[in-house]
C-alpha cells in the first residue's frame, strides 16, 4: 500500500512517496522483478498493473557454488601459470602454453587500447556537439526517470551528483527519483534539505522509501532501484495520467556520479532518432557512457589511480564494444524495464544483474550502445593503501558472491 505525504499544492513537482506502511500479506510484500507474460502492445493499464503486481520470490539460496566463480577459477589458473607450469613433463609444452596465453593477452589489450582511442575521439566531438540538432521534427517530449539510490551516502557527495544533473541542458525533462532506504539515517531531514534545494529544478522531484526486510529480498541497490522505479511509474501513469510509455527513459547511477551537461541531451537525441526510424533494437538497448573513475583521483593512492585507469580502459575497450555488460551508470527505455521485469531484488549487482534480468525476461540479447559524452565516478578507495586493499576485497566479494557483507 502506498501513501503520498507532504504534497504541497503550491509545488506540484514535489512528491514524497512514502512506503512506511506496507501490507505484507499482499502481493507487494514479496517483490520480484521476474517478468510477467506481456502482449506486444503495452497499454497504460498494463503498465500500471505491472508496476503494482510482482511475482513472489522463492527463498534465497546463498550457496557459494556459483557459475560466475568458475571464471574466477580460470583466472587464478592463468595467474598461477608460473607456479604449476614448471611441473609439466615436456619443456616444449610449457613454451607453447606460455606463448598462446601471452599472445591472447596481448591481443585483448591491443584491441582494448584501440577501442579506447576510438571512443576518446568520439567523446572529443560528442562533448562539443549540439545534440538537439539531431532531434527529428515534431518529436515528442522525452522524460527521463533518474533513479538515485541512497543509503548512508554523505550529503555533500549527493549534492555534487544531483547538481550535475540539475546542470543538464535537458534538466526540465528529468524526473528525479531519490530512492531512500528506510534505514537511512536522518532521512526526514535529508529529504527536507533536498526538497528545498531542488524544488524548482526538475520536471518532478520524487522521494521513495524502500522498506527493510521484505520477504526473500537481498539488501542491495538493485532491490531499492526496483522499488523506486515501480513507485515512480505509478506516480507518472496514475497521478500524472501519462499515456505513452515510449516517451519515458530510465537512468540509474551511483551516489558519487558526475554527469556531463549534455548527457540527457545526447541520450534523447539517440533515442528519438531510433524511435523515428522504428529501430527494432530500441527496446533491446542499454546506453552506456564511458566511465572515468577520476573523482579526486589526484588525491588518491597509487593503487586507486592504477585501478581507476584500468577500469576506464576496460569500460571503453571491452565492456561497450563487445556488449559485455553495463557498469554503474546506464540508461534504457521504460519499455525494456517493463518487459524485462524491472530489477531482480535477489541479485546484488544492479548493473550485471539488470542485464541478465532483461535477457531472461525478454528472451533476447541486449545491446550495449555508447553515449558520446563522459561520466565521472568515484573509484574504489580508502584513506590508506591497506584500506584500499580492504575496500577492493569487499568489492570483489560482492561481485563474486552477489551478497553484501558489512
Amino acid at each position: 500500500m502506498e501513501q503520498i505525504i507532504n504534497q504541497d499544492s503550491t509545488i506540484p513537482s514535489e512528491v514524497i512517496l512514502s512506503v512506511e506502511k506496507i501490507d505484507r500479506s499482499g502481493s507487494t510484500a514479496s517483490t520480484s522483478s521476474l517478468a510477467l507474460p506481456l502482449p506486444e502492445e503495452l497499454s497504460t493499464s498494463l503498465v500500471i498493473r505491472t508496476a503494482r503486481k510482482m511475482k513472489r520470490l522463492k527463498p534465497i539460496n546463498f550457496s557459494i557454488l556459483r557459475w560466475n566463480l568458475f571464471w574466477l577459477f580460470l583466472i587464478w589458473v592463468v595467474v598461477a601459470l608460473p607456479i604449476w607450469l614448471r611441473y609439466a613433463s615436456n619443456c616444449l609444452v610449457t613454451f607453447y602454453v606460455i606463448l598462446v596465453v601471452q599472445c591472447w593477452l596481448d591481443l585483448v589489450w591491443l584491441l582494448a587500447i584501440l577501442f579506447s582511442v576510438y571512443y576518446l575521439v568520439t567523446l572529443h566531438y560528442g562533448m562539443k556537439a549540439d545534440h538537439r540538432l539531431r532531434y527529428p521534427q515534431n518529436s515528442p517530449k522525452i522524460y527521463h526517470l533518474l533513479i538515485l539510490t541512497i543509503y548512508k551516502d554523505d550529503m555533500e557527495v549527493i549534492y555534487r551528483t544531483v547538481d550535475s544533473i540539475a546542470a543538464q541542458s535537458e534538466a526540465s525533462s528529468v524526473i528525479m527519483v531519490l530512492a531512500w532506504e528506510s534505514r537511512t539515517p536522518d532521512r526526514e531531514q535529508r529529504t527536507s534539505l533536498m526538497q528545498e534545494r531542488y524544488k524548482d529544478v526538475f520536471a518532478h522531484l520524487l522521494f521513495t522509501v524502500h522498506p527493510y526486510g521484505l520477504d526473500n529480498e537481498v539488501a542491495s541497490k538493485a532491490a531499492n532501484a526496483n522499488w523506486g522505479l515501480r513507485e515512480a511509474v505509478k506516480f507518472m501513469f496514475v497521478d500524472q495520467n501519462h499515456q505513452n510509455i515510449d516517451h519515458f527513459m530510465v537512468t540509474t547511477c551511483d551516489a558519487d556520479t558526475l554527469f556531463h551537461p549534455k548527457y540527457f541531451e545526447s541520450l534523447t537525441a539517440d533515442y528519438l532518432v531510433m524511435l523515428s526510424k522504428q529501430d527494432a533494437n530500441i527496446h533491446r538497448t542499454i546506453w552506456q557512457a564511458p566511465l572515468f573513475y577520476n573523482w579526486n583521483l589526484d588525491q588518491s593512492s597509487f593503487i586507486t589511480r592504477i585501478t581507476g585507469l584500468l577500469r576506464t580502459t576496460m569500460t571503453m575497450g571491452l565492456l561497450i564494444p563487445y556488449n559485455v555488460n553495463p557498469m554503474s551508470c546506464f540508461s534504457f527505455s521504460l519499455t525494456l524495464a517493463i518487459r524485462g521485469g524491472y530489477w531482480h531484488p535477489q541479485i546484488f549487482m544492479d548493473d550485471v544483474g539488470y542485464l541478465l534480468t532483461m535477457m531472461i525476461g525478454t528472451q533476447q540479447r541486449i545491446r550495449i550502445r555508447c553515449l558520446p559524452v563522459p561520466v565521472r565516478s568515484g573509484p574504489t578507495s580508502g584513506e590508506t593503501w591497506l584500506k584500499d586493499m580492504h575496500e577492493w576485497y569487499i568489492q570483489v566479494r560482492r561481485w563474486g558472491l552477489g551478497k553484501y557483507y558489512k
